[in-house]
């Protein structure tokens, strides 16, 4: 049976505008060996050079899958799990070393949820509640940045699937919507809505976590991708078979967004473009298109071959660089620091100084102001610190009982969030 399309009963009045350049820089491949079709990959916050990717299989060519791991950003690979049905990689917001991978079966493991706390050279299911088996996967996960300990899981197979959180790292899931559907993508919206949203074939689901509520939307629709950005105009992007909507009310109302120019009929997974206002990136057979003002208008990223039949994307921030996943091109890479996009406001700006440093260090905001900041160590635990926020700088005092090594600086600027690592030398 076709997955029933879209059909919105509300619209918003949009106009589309059409752009027809094209940025000139191309996408160039950076691992092409394996003659799969690469599915999914990601890039750290913390660690730039480190890069996770999986190969899905192809049981009719007699290909298995794989999860790969480069610690140097894409020269060379690791195969840390081989014969696995990958279906989410998730890196935690305060660890370098603990990494989530979801799965729907593996030679090794079976199907569930992995975790590893050594940057993937050994495993551990983390899916006691969730009841994975030959019938049933982990097909969706996602981790709470607020609250890292919180963590989201959908599950699918034959027989459908269910959608659950758990509050302990994964020791404990508590079911939080009805049996029967499978959940292909669960998205954090933070700024506005406080809310979960997960992609169903069934329909959107909107959870609230504060009330424990789960709302029903857009019933009988087969929902495939859902994002969510955060900014001046917090929104919902959904993707439907081969229809793509958007929400600026928490999913009340919505709106078709068309690729106006483009007619992509292949979608990969979208991602948000996090250091650049009311942006995305969805990948295409026609190659990454993106747009900087939730849809109205769109570009072609990179200007030839490389980049078509575009499964995913992954963009590291510090370095100002995409990792892309083709059906038939491998990796591929794509720096964007040189390119027009830079004319696109960004919103999120520090820096540090000095690094390493002895006792006291200072964070220094860009054009938004500092709300938040934390320091984790690289095991993902709290670090205790003084801090002191004010308008033009942030000043931070380490406790005398940690040690000298690399830790973790997360700062908020608004509703926004990035990382920086920093070196504290004990004296």
């Amino acid at each position: 049976m076709n997955p029933k399309p879209l059909r919105i009963l509300r619209y918003f009045s949009l106009v589309i505008v059409f752009c027809s350049h094209i940025y000139s820089q191309n996408w160039f491949p950076i691992a092409s060996q394996w003659n799969q079709p690469i599915d999914l990959i990601k890039c750290s916050d913390i660690d730039n050079e480190i890069l996770f990717t999986s190969i899905k299989p192809n049981l009719l060519e007699q290909n298995i899958g794989y999860i790969l791991r480069s610690l140097d950003a894409g020269v060379s690979w690791d195969t840390l799990i081989a014969g696995i049905n990958c279906t989410e990689i998730e890196f935690f917001p305060t660890s370098v070393n603990q990494i989530l991978v979801s799965c729907i079966s593996s030679l090794d493991y079976g199907s569930g949820l992995l975790f590893s706390d050594d940057l993937g050279e050994s495993w551990v299911h983390r899916d006691n509640g969730l009841f994975p088996s030959s019938w049933t996967g982990v097909t969706a996960i996602s981790i709470d940045k607020e609250n890292p300990e919180t963590w989201y899981a959908g599950t699918g197979g034959i027989f459908g699937g269910n959608f659950y959180r758990s509050e302990d790292s994964g020791s404990s899931w508590i079911s939080k919507a009805d049996q029967g559907y499978n959940y292909t993508r669960i998205e954090i919206l933070y700024s506005t809505f406080n809310q979960v949203f997960v992609a169903s074939t069934v329909g959107l689901l909107r959870y609230n976590d504060s009330t424990g509520f789960v709302t029903h939307l857009l019933p009988e629709v087969e929902i495939r991708d859902v994002i969510g950005l955060q900014g001046q105009h917090s929104c919902i992007i959904i993707r439907s078979y081969d229809e793509i909507s958007r929400s600026i009310d928490g999913g009340i109302t919505w709106e078709l967004i068309p690729t106006i120019g483009y007619e992509p009929y292949d979608y990969g997974r979208m991602t948000v473009w996090e250091d650049h206002e009311n942006s995305f990136i969805l990948p295409t057979n026609v190659g990454f298109l993106f747009s900087t003002n939730l849809g109205s208008s769109w570009n072609i990223l990179g200007g030839n071959g490389e980049a078509y039949y575009a499964t995913s994307v992954s963009v590291s921030i510090p370095t100002r660089t995409m990792y892309g996943t083709t059906q038939n091109h491998g990796i591929v890479k794509y720096i964007y620091e040189t390119q027009g996009v830079e004319s696109i406001n960004r919103i999120v700006n520090f820096r540090v100084a000095p690094n390493p440093f002895a006792n006291t260090i200072r964070v220094f905001p860009g054009n938004s102001e500092i709300s938040k900041i934390r320091i984790y160590d690289l095991l993902g635990r709290p670090v205790n610190s003084s801090i002191s926020l004010h308008s033009t700088q942030a000043t931070i005092s380490m406790g005398s009982e940690y040690d000298s090594g690399i830790y973790v600086l997360i700062v908020w600027q608004g509703s926004q969030r990035s990382t920086a690592k920093i070196n504290y030398v004990k004296h």
